[in-house]
C-alpha cells in the first residue's frame, strides 16, 4: 500500500513549457481487513500548501505528515479519506524575477492567487443544479454533488482558471480543508469563519497557535471561504436551504513567517495536524498527545486588526517584537529618512492605533509608502477610514 499519486496536466504557458499539478490520496478502506460497507459516511480531509507560492513552511510540514499518515493507513488506523496537494501553485512556483520568487501575485495580471475565488453557491443557484427535498441528510449529500457540478462547469479560459478549477475539484466535497500559508514575519495564527470556532480552538490547541481570527462577512473570497461558505450562502439565496448544515470546516493556517523553514517546526506542525485529526476521530494514533487544555492566547474577530501602514518611504526600525502586547499610542516603530543627515526630525514615529498583540510584521526594512508594517489585533472591532478590507493585503 502507498499513497495514490495523481497528475493533472495544465495548458502549456508557452512553447517548450509545461505545467502540472500532483496530488495524493489515501482512503480509509485501504488498510482495513474488513471491506464491508461502513454505516457512517467517511469523512474527507483536504490539505494543500503554497497557494501563495513563496510561502513554503506548509510544504515542509506536509513532507513530515505524509509518511505518518501512510503508516496509520497500513495499520488500519485511518478513519477518513485524505487528499494532499504538496504544492498548490505551479504557476507561482515558476515566477522568478531577478532572482526573487514572486509567488503571491500572478504576473499575467490575474492578481492575488488567494483572492476572488468563485461563489459556488451563486453558481448552483443560477444554474439550478440543486433541488432540496427537506431531508437534511439527503439534501446535504445532493448539495455536495451540486457543488461538484458547479466546479466542473467553471471556465478555464487561462491557466489561472485551470488551476482554480483543479484545486476546487479536489477540495469542494471535503469535510475539512486546510490551506497552509505563512506571513512575512509572524506568530502562528489561524483564519476561519466564526461558525467553526469550536473546531478552530481545537486546531489551535493542537498546533500551539496563539491567535485565532474569526471571519464574519468577508469580501475577499479566499480559497478556504470558497469551500466553506456555499453551505450558508445557499440559505440566503434559497429559503428552502436555510436548514442546510455547515459541514466543511475550512481554514487558513499561517505557519509563522517566510523565514521559518525549519525541520523542528515542520515536525511539530505535522504532529499538531495529526493530534487534531486524532481528537476528531479521523485517525487512531496512540502517538498523538492529548490536546492542550489552554485556549489560544487571543480569539477575536478579523476586523479587530489594526493595519499600521508606512506614511512615507524609508527605513523602518521597530521598537516592539512579535508577541508584544501594546497599548494605543505606544511608540512601535520609526520610519527613517536616511538622507536626513541623522536629524531627529527625519525619524517619523509610528504609534499603535489600538490595544492589542503584535502578531505580524514585515520582514523588509526598506519600505514604501502605504506598505503594511505591523498588524496589531485586540478585542475592539473597528473599521478605520482608508483601512483595507480584511484579507486584502
Amino acid at each position: 500500500m502507498d499513497w495514490q499519486q495523481h497528475h493533472i496536466e495544465m495548458s502549456s504557458p508557452a512553447y517548450g513549457n509545461a505545467r502540472f499539478l500532483k496530488w495524493y490520496a489515501l482512503h480509509a478502506t485501504q488498510g482495513k481487513v474488513d471491506k464491508s460497507p461502513i454505516e457512517k459516511p467517511i469523512k474527507k480531509v483536504y490539505l494543500q500548501a503554497a497557494l501563495h507560492a513563496d510561502e513554503l513552511p506548509g510544504m515542509l510540514a506536509i513532507h513530515y505528515l505524509m509518511p505518518r499518515l501512510l503508516e496509520l493507513a497500513r495499520q488500519g488506523a485511518l478513519n477518513c479519506d485524505v487528499i494532499i496537494v504538496p504544492y498548490a501553485n505551479p504557476i507561482g512556483l515558476a515566477q522568478w524575477v531577478g532572482g526573487v520568487q514572486i509567488g503571491r501575485f500572478a504576473l499575467d495580471g490575474h492578481g492575488n492567487f488567494n483572492r476572488a475565488w468563485p461563489d459556488l453557491a451563486a453558481l448552483v443557484h443560477h444554474h439550478k443544479l440543486w433541488q432540496p427535498t427537506g431531508s437534511p441528510h439527503a439534501d446535504s449529500q445532493s448539495f455536495r454533488q451540486a457543488l461538484k457540478m458547479a466546479v466542473d462547469g467553471l471556465p478555464t479560459e487561462d491557466e489561472n482558471g485551470e488551476l482554480r478549477k483543479a484545486l476546487l475539484s479536489l477540495s469542494v466535497t471535503a469535510d475539512y480543508v486546510f490551506d497552509l500559508h505563512c506571513d512575512s514575519h509572524a506568530m502562528m495564527h489561524l483564519y476561519t469563519n466564526y461558525r467553526f470556532e469550536k473546531h478552530a480552538v481545537k486546531l489551535a490547541q493542537a498546533l500551539g497557535i496563539s491567535v485565532l481570527l474569526l471571519e464574519e462577512n468577508i469580501s475577499a473570497s479566499p480559497f478556504d471561504h470558497a469551500n466553506s461558505s456555499p453551505w450558508w450562502r445557499m440559505g440566503k439565496l434559497d429559503d428552502r436551504a436555510k436548514n442546510l448544515p455547515a459541514p466543511c470546516f475550512a481554514c487558513t493556517v499561517e505557519l509563522r513567517g517566510k523565514g521559518d523553514i525549519d525541520t523542528r517546526y515542520a515536525k511539530e506542525d505535522a504532529a499538531g495536524i495529526l493530534a487534531f485529526m486524532a481528537a476528531e476521530g479521523l485517525i487512531k494514533d496512540d502517538q498523538s498527545p492529548p490536546l492542550s487544555a489552554a485556549p489560544p492566547l487571543l480569539t477575536t474577530y478579523l476586523d479587530a486588526i489594526a493595519y499600521h501602514r508606512a506614511p512615507k518611504s524609508g527605513l523602518v526600525v521597530y521598537h516592539v517584537a512579535l508577541g508584544k502586547w501594546v497599548k494605543k499610542g505606544d511608540h512601535i516603530a520609526d520610519i527613517i529618512d536616511v538622507t536626513g543627515q541623522g536629524r531627529t526630525k527625519d525619524r517619523l514615529p509610528i504609534h499603535a492605533q489600538n490595544d492589542g498583540l503584535v502578531f505580524t510584521m514585515t520582514a523588509s526594512h526598506l519600505v514604501r509608502k502605504g506598505m503594511v508594517l505591523v498588524k496589531i489585533v485586540g478585542k475592539m472591532r473597528f473599521n478605520q477610514p482608508g483601512q483595507p478590507a480584511a484579507l486584502s493585503d
